[in-house]
């Protein structure tokens, strides 16, 4: 083999065709565009997110110091801190809110959201069953009263304050798909089904609800 040969054949091997390289380029360009939306979404997003919140503590911190007796400053604040996942502080300020003001419903709406967090359901219940005597008419006491009977393993209370809730608010996919997971619970699949066929009629893309409907449906 001549030496001309052998230069030619080593050009040809470092010679790519453009087609091939704007294929490799766009493939490329797609990863690192996915990566660092990726990276983003994990990291950096979520730390934007963070700071926010901190950034709403440290707002209703200084109302509470500068108007105490206001007690929707405090449940603000106790809202935002269980955000940050700081449970006892919330909790300490909606108990402050409600020392302060005995009938305020967001108040003890929010400690019974902590409380589930917890997982003390015997002070969540307390704390939704004063929601339903404050404000009988707002589906949210005997929605979350439902869920927390079902935990408790007493399955038709759960049923009773669902189906009001859904009585309250008709239609409501949230509620229609925690009446499925009760049935699930209760152990009557065919029930837990038709909740699920009745939450995707009216939502078709409710993720946990397709989720469960395949599972239970297999």
């Amino acid at each position: 083999m001549t030496e001309q040969v052998v230069q030619e054949k080593s050009v040809q091997k470092k010679y790519i065709p453009m087609w091939k390289a704007a294929t490799f380029l766009a493939v490329w360009l797609f990863i690192l565009g996915f990566s660092g939306l990726f990276v983003g979404n994990r990291y950096f997003w979520s730390e934007i997110d963070y700071r926010q919140i901190e950034r709403e503590v440290t707002y209703y911190r200084q109302l509470v110091e500068m108007e105490p007796e206001q007690p929707e400053h405090r449940v603000a604040l106790g809202f935002n801190l269980h955000r940050l996942g700081d449970h006892q502080a919330a909790l300490a300020q909606l108990q402050a809110a409600i020392d302060l003001d005995e009938d305020l419903y967001d108040a003890y709406l929010n400690a019974g959201y902590v409380y589930i967090e917890l997982e003390y359901w015997d002070d969540a219940l307390e704390a939704f069953q004063k929601c339903v005597e404050l404000s009988p008419g707002d589906y949210k006491g005997y929605f979350n009263l439902g869920i927390v009977y079902r935990e408790l393993g007493m399955f038709e209370a759960s049923y009773d304050n669902l189906n009001d809730a859904l009585s309250l608010r008709p239609g409501a996919t949230d509620v229609l798909y925690h009446l499925a997971l009760t049935a699930q619970s209760d152990e009557d699949i065919d029930q837990a089904l038709n909740y699920l066929e009745r939450a995707l009629a009216f939502d078709p893309r409710y993720r946990d609800a397709l989720a469960l409907y395949k599972q239970l449906a297999e």
